[in-house]
């Protein structure tokens, strides 16, 4: 399963270049989808799927889930620090049981959750 909502990305953004590449993208498929990107050049081909790779980062609050999903929020504007990821840190996701999501759910609807944090280690490794 791939999810993407709300997904803009502009570059040279306040210059005489800019260029806005995504304005409000949303894009989902099932498992087992099979789907070809197609548009001109300077469509956005390029950008989304460099953007669901992680090459780019986004520049609206929407987001993308792969595979499954997660009780926590990536970005809330209301939290003290709204966006979790840090520069240089790695994702990582993995499989928790539904007590486990509920879990989580609950403790990130509190306030309370807090992520676990993976620096990245010498060399980019």
């Amino acid at each position: 399963m791939l999810k993407v909502q709300n997904v803009c990305k502009t570059f040279n953004a306040g210059t005489i270049n800019e260029k806005r590449a995504l304005v409000n993208v949303d894009l989902h498929l099932a498992p087992g989808d099979f789907v070809t990107v197609i548009g001109g050049n300077g469509a956005g081909k390029s950008t989304l799927m460099n953007m669901i790779a992680g090459v780019y980062p986004i520049d609206s609050p929407g987001g993308w889930q792969l595979i499954g999903k997660t009780p926590v929020r990536m970005y809330d504007p209301d939290r003290a620090e709204p966006i979790l990821p840090k520069a240089g840190e790695y994702i990582k996701f993995y499989s928790i049981t539904q007590a486990e999501f509920d879990a989580i759910a609950a403790q990130e609807a509190a306030g309370t959750y807090e992520c676990k944090r993976h620096p990245r280690k010498e060399g980019g490794q």
